[in-house]
């Protein structure tokens, strides 16, 4: 079986402070839980964790000791999947456990004694709908093959930042996205609509604009969600930028070896040519940060 996976709101919510709001990382959650862990459940959890996990006749939550693997891909600018590089099993049952429709990876294990009465709670981060469902009875063994889960962090998550929500959430990685206490706005021309490699514009008067995460520059979350507080103008463009069709959210106000793409996103309708003269202006709330109905986020504008 195939199990693909979508991001749950309190990971969502966490990576918007972890990047954004200088919070902590999502490894901060799953070290404190020891996980993270996997679960099951006899009906959806939906982003919200709000499913039915199945419980009694000896089930618990499964540990993923760092088990987890980069998938090679093709370059690509945003997005990023791991799979496990193991099989997962699960202890013998004792009894029926009902019909096992979803999976999901939690932070804490709420059934393990070291844990209970700690004040550690178990998060949902990922979860994930089964090809076929499945019903344990007695003595069976509930598993998951090597390289049968995937979980992929899409839509506006840079390559790089989706690399490290995935090495932190699911491998307890201590990643560095970048030092520094501000994250920089770029806008981008691309090559041509088959190669879509983005490039700054050339032009003495840009410069990438910048945003404070000690003082709070965009909204806290909002279901998965966030958005700019303060306006933010680029400089009157001294010569044509071209096609300006994409924009991206990076850890340095200007390119280094230390710099690193966070969010990026092409800009579909609201694109246009930059003459001389022209300025790029960003109101209020016009950047959208997070995630739609189905958990892809997104940067609209």
């Amino acid at each position: 079986m195939t199990i693909n996976s979508i991001m749950s709101d309190w990971l969502e919510n966490t990576i918007i402070q972890w990047v954004l709001r200088e919070g902590d990382s999502p490894t901060e959650a799953t070290m404190s839980g020891s996980g993270p862990w996997l679960a099951l459940y006899t009906t959806c959890p939906w982003d919200s964790g709000s499913g039915t996990e199945v419980s009694g006749n000896n089930y618990k939550r499964v540990q993923l000791p760092n088990i987890f693997s980069l998938k090679p891909t093709s370059a690509s600018i945003t997005g990023a999947t791991y799979f496990n590089s193991a099989s997962i099993v699960f202890e013998a049952a004792t009894g029926a456990w009902g019909t096992v429709t979803h999976v999901g990876i939690t932070t804490a294990c709420l059934s393990n004694a070291a844990q209970i009465g700690t004040g550690v709670t178990s998060e949902l981060l990922y979860y994930g709908e089964l090809e076929e469902t499945v019903s344990p009875v007695l003595n069976d063994r509930f598993q998951i093959p090597k390289e049968d889960f995937e979980i992929t962090v899409k839509g506006a998550y840079s390559a790089y930042l989706a690399g490290a929500i995935l090495a932190s959430s699911l491998n307890n990685a201590d990643t560095n996205i970048g030092s520094g206490t501000t994250r920089y706005l770029a806008v981008f021309s691309l090559t041509d609509s088959y190669n879509r490699t983005p490039y700054e514009p050339d032009d003495p008067a840009y410069a990438r604009q910048s945003f404070s995460i000690i003082t709070p520059q965009w909204q806290n979350w909002i279901s998965g969600s966030t958005a700019n507080l303060i306006a933010k103008n680029f400089p009157y463009a001294t010569q044509d930028w071209g096609w300006i069709a994409a924009v991206g959210i990076y850890n340095t106000n200007t390119y280094s070896a230390n710099q690193h793409l966070l969010y990026y996103s092409e800009l579909g309708s609201g694109s246009r040519i930059i003459y001389e003269g022209d300025r790029i202006s960003f109101p209020v709330g016009s950047i959208i940060i997070g995630a739609d109905n189905d958990s892809i986020p997104g940067m609209l504008l």
